[in-house]
């Protein structure tokens, strides 16, 4: 919204809904941070998306993809939008080649930018050689498309307010017990430098990206401790903890 009486109106309205609220829920602390801002404190509660966990043990689904089982990938699933920034993947896949021609890429969703992306690839070479792209899968076959993964990823554009961002892919990750790779800071970077679940790439830097992912992926020991911290990570968000602060918020305001 690049309109100054849009962007005026649409503050006041977002001001309004929250004064006319009883109660708000946040996704993140980082939302939450921004919030109370503007509102009192007390009228804000963090409940964050979900890790399944049970739902993630289960993996009976047949699924089919192009890359071997003895090829260790980077798994992308979701948008394809231009808040995503997907082409960062296609850029460190370039890099990638010339460095280690075993690891694979598979982009999985649909989006805005999945032509473009599709086109850079092929144009570097990439495309179904050592970068893939699919269109999305039903939601009972991703438990089994992250088992099948060496690393997952969450990623967006460089832009301060997406520090904030709660999206589900994490969460998933987390549920299948899979080290995450992510490319901007804020509570999701401070879990991954605290836990040891995953690690942080540069946002703009795909030469450099390159090198800490082929560090890792040849590092089977370090894959391992990232991985048991993901899923012991996982119960912090499991749904039954959610619930809870859901029900209690819905309790508080009847």
């Amino acid at each position: 919204i690049k309109s100054k009486s849009l962007i005026k109106l649409s503050r006041w309205l977002e001001k309004t809904t929250y004064d006319n609220s009883n109660h708000i829920i946040c996704l993140s602390p980082g939302m939450k941070d921004e919030l109370i801002s503007i509102v009192p404190k007390f009228k804000v509660t963090t409940v964050t998306n979900l890790c399944d966990i049970s739902g993630f043990q289960q993996k009976r689904s047949k699924l089919k993809i192009p890359i071997s089982k003895k090829n260790p990938f980077i798994l992308y699933t979701g948008a394809f939008g231009r808040i995503n920034r997907i082409g960062y993947l296609v850029e460190i896949a370039k890099e990638m080649r010339g460095i280690n021609p075993d690891l694979f890429f598979l982009l999985v969703g649909d989006g805005y930018d999945k032509k473009k992306i599709i086109q850079t690839a092929k144009q570097y070479g990439l495309y179904g050689n050592t970068l893939y792209c699919i269109d999305y899968v039903a939601k009972d076959k991703i438990p089994k498309l992250l088992s099948r993964a060496t690393i997952t990823t969450s990623l967006f554009a460089n832009i301060p307010e997406m520090k904030n961002n709660s999206a589900n892919k994490f969460f998933d990750a987390l549920a299948a017990g899979k080290p995450i790779m992510i490319n901007y800071g804020g509570w999701q970077a401070d879990l991954l430098r605290d836990t040891g679940c995953g690690f942080i790439i540069p946002p703009n830097d795909p030469i450099n990206s390159a090198k800490i992912i082929n560090d890792i992926i040849n590092n089977e020991s370090k894959l391992n401790k990232m991985s048991k911290a993901s899923i012991a990570l996982a119960k912090e968000f499991d749904i039954e903890t959610n619930y809870n602060k859901f029900v209690g918020v819905v309790d508080s305001v009847m």
